[in-house]
């Protein structure tokens, strides 16, 4: 059991604030294990300081303003998703990438994107404002190109996953790469149902935009899984995403950067991008 006791009254509903709250509690949460496609029900998840210090059974907590509850009852919690190819800076100035494409990125569960592009100085400036708490979204990684399967139709996608089954030793990495990041975060969700309608379970799937990006990464001892001593990037979901890959726009909330960001958040981020976006159309 987790004893939790901190001063104070009412705990905090969600995080409008820049800086994070100091503890955020999961109550009653069922994990997702994404190696082995079982889930750990009814868990409470303390997070502190953007890292995961604890999982357990049973927590008692006294509310305290230095606390944010989150009632996990009937969710399901998964590692943040990973978007492997988006050049962020691509055909889009910088105020539309941090009023636009970033919020709507965390707002789908998006909580890391890898930009192939190298290590420009516009992108590690952005790279910054975001670990700073200045701007909203995922954390940015920049990295060399690796080979890669385009596709373009589900027949395209039935090839390739009949081609990476005969290779062991390929692994699944899934990203977009639209420009700018147009569509940004819907885009990999349904390359997510894609590629479950083209052969692979809805495990497997997952996994490309979990594990398989850490360990590409070499970073599996960081994140990648929902674990005590790994970052907080996680995504809360209404309904279990092995019954239904589909599940994964069931987003009830997302932790990134040590804040929560609830549903009622995630709504008020996508309304201002979708009003900066229709701003920029003009």
């Amino acid at each position: 059991m987790l004893l939790i006791l901190l001063l104070g009254a009412g705990a905090l509903p969600a995080a409008h604030a820049r800086s994070p709250q100091k503890i955020i509690v999961i109550t009653n949460v069922n994990i997702v294990d994404v190696d082995t496609g079982t889930i750990q029900p009814r868990l409470a998840v303390v997070i502190k300081k953007g890292k995961i210090t604890a999982i357990a059974k049973r927590a008692l907590i006294q509310e305290s303003p230095e606390i944010a509850i989150v009632n996990g009852e009937g969710k399901y919690l998964i590692p943040g998703l990973w978007d492997m190819s988006l050049r962020l800076m691509a055909g889009a100035d910088g105020e539309r990438v941090r009023s636009v494409v970033l919020p709507r990125l965390l707002a789908q569960g998006v909580t890391a994107v890898r930009d192939p592009e190298g290590e420009l100085p516009a992108l590690k400036a952005l790279r910054r404002e975001v670990e700073r708490g200045e701007v909203a979204g995922p954390r940015i990684v920049a990295a060399a190109e690796a080979p890669v399967i385009v596709v373009h139709d589900l027949q395209e996608a039935r090839a390739a996953v009949d081609s990476l089954r005969r290779r062991p030793e390929a692994s699944w990495l899934v990203g977009m790469d639209p420009p700018g990041g147009a569509a940004s975060g819907v885009s990999l969700h349904r390359e997510l149902q894609l590629l479950v309608e083209a052969g692979l379970t809805p495990l497997q799937a997952l996994q490309a935009v979990t594990l398989g990006p850490v360990r590409f990464l070499g970073k599996e001892g960081e994140m990648g899984r929902v674990e005590a001593g790994k970052q907080a990037d996680l995504v809360l979901l209404d309904a279990n995403p092995l019954d239904d890959i589909g599940n994964l726009d069931r987003i009830a909330g997302v932790v990134a950067a040590g804040r929560y960001f609830s549903r009622r958040d995630l709504d008020q981020m996508l309304a201002q991008a979708d009003a900066a976006a229709a701003k920029d159309a003009k």
